[in-house]
């Protein structure tokens, strides 16, 4: 076992915490072998990496395109940020470029010598964003880490999922963690503690959708706004659509027959795995070149490639597509969007895949349900919220 819970005596009773992660609620420690342990982290006990001083202080950004006015503004501000210690928060909506703006920071970190951590919830991001960091920063070493990728764990860029940050004691000089709002980071204890835990210097969080408990942690001054796309051009607004029963099917089987005429792919996004498949099965009696996705299904990552790259006119699909996708031309159906899993942040991430090309900055987005919620109204009046601010 890694470390052995540090013992308080308290007037006649003794209280353990672990020096993992902070657990001191008695229920969570059992005995192995005469050894004390801790049930909340036991999972993640893996050695950690130890930190040494780079053998460069380089790193230069190499970009093929300029940034906005606005996102060159908070950029320069992040910078004077970390200079004075101080944590940010980025409130972006999707498909500002929010990535990009934390590059300049991560220039000057490198140059100062630093090290450099981005924790985001999914592996299939970590080897996205992996690769355009990578470009971006061609003489540096840039490492992805995830499950099933764990050989190689010390970089000047470290690229990893949330779940891989316990290796890491006091060793970022600067982390930053995107989608902080998803699964399974948001509001997990023990993956929190071991964030902040990592962090040796500031941190900057961003998010699409960050929660009142989020936004509450930052001072005024510390949270950065951009309501407004690369692009320039307003998100596109869903539509609610109301059918019953059957006629949810028909009616996509309609849309999809308009979809296919004007080559513009189309991601029907359901509740569950058992409805992907149900649907993808129905749909693919009228329209063979689809498929579907979902967490279990084996080849998920081939299928979404082939699907990015126009094999598949529709790719029916759970919420492991609600972030990190940006494909052309892009439409989006929500099939039973009334289901309780479509929360609000969930319907405007969903929308959010919608209209990111700067030469096709519109699409539809469809709520298709028997009947209207408050998550439904509360995405849409969201939206169009950020367009007028724009």
């Amino acid at each position: 076992l890694k470390k052995s819970p540090i013992v308080y005596i308290r007037g006649d009773f003794f209280m353990f915490i672990c020096p993992n992660c902070g657990n001191d609620n008695p229920l969570y420690f059992a005995v192995r072998k005469g050894n004390y342990y801790c049930r909340k982290c036991i999972s993640f006990l893996s050695q950690e990496v130890v930190y040494e001083l780079r053998e460069d202080d380089e790193g230069e950004l190499y970009l093929e395109y300029e940034l906005t006015k606005e996102q060159k503004n908070i950029s320069n501000k992040l910078i004077e940020q970390y200079k004075q210690g101080r944590n940010s928060l980025i409130h972006a909506v999707c498909g500002a470029g929010k990535t990009e703006i934390v590059y300049p920071l991560i220039e000057y970190v490198l140059n100062q010598g630093g090290r450099v951590g981005f924790a985001i919830p999914r592996k299939d991001v970590v080897v996205e964003l992996y690769l355009r960091i990578k470009k971006a920063f061609k003489n540096n070493i840039v490492i992805p880490l995830f499950g099933g990728n764990t050989k190689k764990k010390e970089g000047d860029i470290i690229i990893l999922t949330m779940h891989q940050i316990h290796r890491y004691h006091n060793y970022f000089d600067l982390l930053i963690a995107d989608e902080i709002d998803a699964f399974p980071f948001k509001d997990n204890e023990i993956l929190e503690k071991f964030f902040y835990r990592s962090a040796k210097g500031p941190i900057v969080m961003m998010s699409a959708t960050p929660s009142k408990r989020v936004l509450d942690r930052f001072k005024k001054g510390d949270c950065f706004k951009l309501l407004r796309r690369f692009h320039g051009q307003d998100i596109p607004v869903p539509i609610i659509v109301k059918k019953i029963g059957m006629q949810q099917e028909l009616f996509i089987l309609s849309k999809l027959k308009e979809y296919i005429r004007h080559n513009k792919p189309c991601l029907i996004f359901v509740p569950s795995r058992e409805e992907a498949e149900k649907l993808s099965s129905f749909l693919g009696v009228f329209y063979k070149n689809g498929d579907f996705v979902h967490s279990e299904r084996k080849n998920s990552k081939k299928i979404i490639e082939m699907f990015k790259n126009n094999h598949f006119h529709y790719l029916v699909t759970t919420s492991i597509l609600e972030r990190g996708i940006t494909i052309k031309s892009l439409q989006v159906i929500i099939y039973h969007a009334d289901n309780f899993i479509f929360d609000e942040a969930t319907l405007e991430q969903i929308s959010g895949r919608v209209g990111r090309k700067k030469d096709d900055p519109t699409g539809d987005i469809i709520f298709l349900c028997e009947s209207e919620t408050n998550s439904m109204h509360n995405a849409i009046k969201s939206i169009q919220k950020h367009n007028e601010n724009m």
